[in-house]
């Protein structure tokens, strides 16, 4: 892709309305782009007895964000970080990808049920 996005660095991958850069994780649609820190990514968090990502159970909770943008938003997540493994701090503890979906799936299902979709 090699494109420049704005202020957000070189996307490296596209799907859907959601960008991937060397630099961030960006949702664009007629809004202002609305761009995730790269660092972002290895971000976990404790779900009973497992470590889960963080961002795909965050997005989640975004009215904005509709069932195909996030579908889409997992497809970027996953190759962001094996594109950018190498990057990854030494701190960073390690997460269940099937845990995360697994999380994501049934609070996107809550979501649903209460939004009536």
């Amino acid at each position: 892709m090699d494109e420049q996005v704005g202020d957000y660095g070189e996307e490296i991958f596209r799907v859907g309305n959601w960008i991937l850069t060397d630099k961030h994780l960006c949702f664009k649609d007629n809004r202002p782009l609305n761009p995730i820190a790269r660092e972002r990514i290895w971000a976990v968090q404790k779900n009973q007895d497992i470590y889960i990502y963080s961002l795909p159970i965050e997005l989640v909770s975004k009215s904005w964000q509709t069932n195909e943008d996030i579908f889409q938003f997992n497809t970027l997540f996953y190759f962001a970080l094996d594109y950018f493994k190498e990057q990854k701090p030494n701190n960073s503890k390690s997460a269940s990808i099937w845990g995360t979906l697994l999380v994501q799936k049934n609070e996107l299902e809550f979501k649903n049920k209460i939004l009536n979709l």
